[in-house]
């Protein structure tokens, strides 16, 4: 009440109240069937319990599910369940869309795990993002089907931070209280196309916290992509963010060679290195009828 709620109605905006008691209801349960430590139920909204509610996990001990072990990811949970019912409100009860689109649905509610001083809890962010910078290839950033990874929270979370720290934390609102979703929603409250975008958080996820760049369009100093995170004083999962993989292409032969698949909508990072002096041509070909775009970034040979 002292600090979730306040955060998020602040910073996404006004929670529904199809019940009229001016509350919100957090069930306290050992049937969560989510696997996780709780969830908001869209059903319950004008129908199912026809309150406004979240489920959270109680604990079993029994089940190795300790008070101690929920203490902290359970708080993280409420601040992220929190968003997807305020979303809920803004894009189908006030602004009769479908409602959000999943990923961008759970980019912001994983920010709002951040917002409320959740970053490196057990499951978090940077768990995320790790995934993600493991086979950057292999996860599309708009995925809208099964199987929904880890991989894929962590590039839309990182997308949706990167906006936040362009933009302005006003960008949160905007997007959960526009009336358009996906794609339209990102360049209507930008005001740049979605396709941009990508190509900047392309070019930020390599030269954030490399110190390769002053641009203010490859930054996210809101999240360190290159550091240590996790550990027992928060239940994270420890780990080490480096930025994303890359593969390295020698060009020593002014005629670099090199074939890979990766995920529609995804990633391939290139590393070019031993160039000739006189340059090397890069040819891009993509097999299965899409379109593609390649961003190329000059940096000296010492880069990380």
């Amino acid at each position: 009440e002292q600090h979730i709620y306040p955060t998020d109605t602040t910073v996404f905006g006004a929670p529904s109240d199809v019940d009229n008691n001016q509350r919100i209801i957090i069930l306290l349960t050992p049937s969560i069937i989510s696997g996780g430590y709780g969830y908001f139920y869209s059903g319950d909204i004008g129908g199912g319990n026809n309150a406004d509610m979240i489920y959270c996990l109680t604990p079993q001990p029994a089940n190795g599910i300790t008070y101690a072990s929920l203490r902290v990811g359970l708080f993280a949970t409420l601040a992220h369940e929190f968003q997807h019912l305020i979303n809920y409100n803004n894009k189908v009860l006030l602004q009769h869309t479908g409602g959000e689109e999943v990923w961008l649905n759970e980019a912001l509610s994983f920010n709002a795990e951040q917002a409320n001083g959740f970053l490196d809890d057990p499951g978090g962010p940077p768990e995320r993002v790790f995934a993600y910078f493991s086979s950057p290839e292999s996860f599309t950033l708009r995925q809208l089907s099964e199987p929904y990874q880890n991989g894929h929270v962590g590039v839309s979370y990182l997308f949706v931070r990167y906006l936040a720290d362009r933009f302005g934390t006003g960008e949160y609102g905007k997007l959960v209280q526009s009336p358009q979703v996906g794609e339209a929603n990102v360049t209507a409250t930008t005001g740049i196309a979605y396709t941009t975008l990508l190509q900047d958080i392309a070019a930020t996820m390599y030269l954030a916290g490399t110190g390769l760049s002053s641009d203010a369009r490859y930054a996210v100093p809101s999240f360190n992509t290159r550091t240590h995170y996790g550990g027992t004083a928060t239940g994270g999962a420890a780990l080490t963010l480096n930025g994303p993989l890359y593969t390295t292409v020698d060009a020593s032969s002014g005629a670099p060679s090199f074939s890979a698949p990766f995920a529609t909508g995804g990633l391939r990072f290139l590393r070019v290195t031993k160039v000739p002096a006189g340059g090397t041509t890069l040819n891009l070909s993509v097999v299965g009828g899409t379109s593609d775009w390649v961003s190329v970034v000059r940096v000296p040979t010492s880069a990380p």
